[in-house]
């Protein structure tokens, strides 16, 4: 065995785990429906996925005032870094359900209770409603990435 308890040379051990993803509780009904389908959250307030190699299956969720969670099984596609100002190309506005660059900055403002700073870092989220008969799929997918190099 090797000493890092990782595995026995040489070979690679893996692990999976729940994925859990936070979603601003103003945007999850809209998110969960498929009508809002990138969401931009500042790193201090939200889950850092960078190990996660997409497309996977995240249970995304909210915690509403008073304590109160929901949640919901969903597709992360892809997860990045970028300056919030990156949000005003159109495909970006689209994708977060603003009509302009003027409303996300507004929205922005509103929902973070703070100035807009178009070069300050924040991450992106593109997710998905799972599909009806897709979990096979993504279930075939862990298994490889699991057992894969074993074959």
């Amino acid at each position: 065995m090797g000493s890092s308890g990782a595995g026995p040379r040489p070979y690679t051990q893996r692990q999976a785990r729940t994925i859990f993803l936070r979603v601003p509780y103003g945007e999850f009904s809209r998110v969960v429906a498929g009508k809002k389908t990138e969401f931009r959250a500042s790193p201090r307030s939200c889950t850092q996925l960078w190990s996660v190699e997409p497309p996977t299956p995240v249970v995304a969720y909210a915690i509403f005032p008073g304590q109160r969670y929901e949640r919901s099984l969903m597709v992360l596609e892809s997860t990045w870094r970028e300056p919030l100002g990156a949000a005003a190309r159109p495909e970006s506005l689209e994708r977060e359900g603003q009509p302009s660059f003027a409303h996300f900055r507004r929205y922005w403002m509103k929902r973070e209770k703070t100035a807009f700073r178009p070069t300050r870092e924040v991450s992106v989220f593109r997710v998905r409603p799972l599909e009806p008969g897709e979990d096979a799929e993504l279930a075939a997918s862990l298994f490889e990435r699991l057992y894969g190099e074993f074959r």
